[in-house]
């Protein structure tokens, strides 16, 4: 049975249920990008741009493997073609498709995948920006349990319509939380499911209502661990609010090798002219994080 799903911004066609995605009707029109089960080759001839994991080929084509999920080969940010490892459960493919596959087909179609969990706060969206391991998923998480609305996880998609601030697109339903962050949240969300085997990070496939469709992005804060244990935010300009781009950028080096690397770079500098960037320095762990949300809120109320 064909299933039509709210895919950053695309309508994604599968005949797989895909539990990490949000399911739209289907009217008639042709899909986006649509997923279908097939033959994929375990290399690409000549890559341009290779690792154990990614190949990208000189005309953008791009195979992303995982041994216990399958192979996903990406064409033109409109197909994905996917190999399903023996015993892949449909959670598993999920997270890999609104996580490496998402990020990939994202660069594909020419849109700026931000490395940010997103949520609506009033009318505006917040990106919380930064490398693994700084806290976004969780500090969303937490935000939502002060009435915002989740947009999307990890993968912020930005576009940018004519003569107005950059609009983020909704994207993954779930939150993918580390056990400790998990279960603060135990309360709010049931359903909770292993990203894959063997995985100590599981996703929420419930209890979470995430936002629909599009909203102007209000801020961008970038999460910094600050070791001695101290919370603040501040406001930062100019260069120091686009770099490192690597950690503003999802999969940075990927959209490169996919001749994207000028028009990337632009893309960041508009963000930076049109939106404000905060950076926010906070403790490592969970323990300060009411301090931490109400550092963020305090910091949007305070921003025009």
């Amino acid at each position: 049975m064909l299933r039509d799903y709210s895919f950053y911004g695309s309508r994604l066609r599968s005949r797989l249920p895909l539990p990490g995605l949000r399911g739209c009707d289907a009217d008639g029109s042709d899909p986006d990008v649509t997923l279908t089960l097939g033959e994929v080759p375990v290399v690409l001839p000549d890559p341009v741009w290779s690792s154990p994991f990614v190949s990208i080929s000189a005309e953008g084509t791009a195979l992303i493997k995982v041994d216990s999920v399958g192979r996903f080969l990406l064409e033109r940010g409109r197909a994905i073609t996917l190999q399903r490892a023996p015993g892949a459960t449909s959670i598993e493919i999920g997270a890999f498709l609104v996580g490496p596959v998402a990020g990939v087909l994202l660069h594909q179609q020419g849109v700026l995948p931000l490395h940010a969990s997103c949520v609506r706060i009033g009318g505006g969206a917040v990106a919380l920006a930064g490398n693994v391991g700084r806290g976004k998923s969780t500090i969303a998480a937490a935000l939502v349990r002060r009435g915002a609305v989740l947009m999307s996880d990890d993968i912020c998609p930005l576009i940018f319509p004519e003569d107005s601030a950059p609009v983020a697109m909704a994207g993954s339903t779930g939150l993918r939380l580390w056990p400790d962050s998990r279960r603060l949240f135990q309360g709010d969300a049931e359903g909770w499911l292993p990203v894959r085997r063997g995985h100590a990070k599981q996703v929420a496939v419930a209890g979470f209502s995430p936002g629909t469709g599009q909203c102007r992005l209000r801020a961008v804060i970038r999460l910094v661990i600050d070791r001695s244990g101290q919370t603040a935010i501040h406001r930062i300009h100019g260069p120091l609010s686009v770099t490192p781009m690597s950690s503003l950028v999802y999969r940075l080096r990927l959209g490169c090798a996919l001749g994207r690397t000028k028009a990337l770079f632009a893309d960041i500098m508009r963000v930076a002219d049109q939106v404000p960037v905060f950076e926010m320095c906070r403790p490592d762990g969970i323990g300060h994080l009411d301090e931490t949300v109400d550092s963020v809120l305090a910091a949007i109320e305070a921003s025009p």
